[in-house]
């Protein structure tokens, strides 16, 4: 009796997306970083305590209203969430988040469309950018080592009239 057998190869979805994790302003090299947790947490590796690491998540601004939660594991300086119109960089920021956003904890993320290319990003509540911009990066600087992201994995309930970043 033959029997065919055949490989396959598991591959898991990333959350974070790859092509856009930064270490100080600059693509990240894979020795940079690591993704863990089914690419849904960004761990720091190596470099000066002072680098930072940066990321965007795979699902793009995009008509309809859209949820995600992210968690900074240190009070570190610059734990921030930025707005930009291309891969960011050191001075193209168009907004951010006040302040070093808590460690520990989890942010409220949240992306809605409202009309043509404008969309609003609020966090905790807080709407801090309405405009035609399309990237949201979250950024960690010095102590923060991990940036971790809830999409959907954790049994998380949706707010009402939101579906998953």
């Amino acid at each position: 009796m033959l029997v065919n057998v055949q490989s396959y190869q598991v591959v898991e979805r990333s959350f974070i997306d790859v092509n856009t994790i930064q270490t100080n302003f600059k693509l990240a090299h894979p020795s940079q970083y690591e993704l863990v947790n089914s690419g849904t947490k960004l761990r720091k590796i190596g470099g000066a305590s002072s680098d930072s690491r940066s990321c965007e998540l795979s699902g793009k601004p995009r008509p309809g209203k859209f949820f995600a939660r992210v968690k900074f594991n240190n009070d570190g300086m610059y734990s921030t969430i930025l707005i930009s119109n291309g891969l960011v960089s050191a001075n193209n920021q168009i907004a951010w988040t006040v302040g070093s956003l808590a460690g520990n904890v989890w942010h409220e993320v949240r992306v809605e469309h409202v009309s043509g290319d404008t969309y609003k990003f609020s966090v905790n509540g807080n709407a801090f950018y309405t405009g035609t911009a399309k990237n949201l990066t979250f950024y960690g600087h010095t102590n923060v080592t991990e940036i971790e992201f809830d999409v959907g994995q954790l049994g998380t309930a949706l707010p009402d009239g939101f579906a998953w970043y």
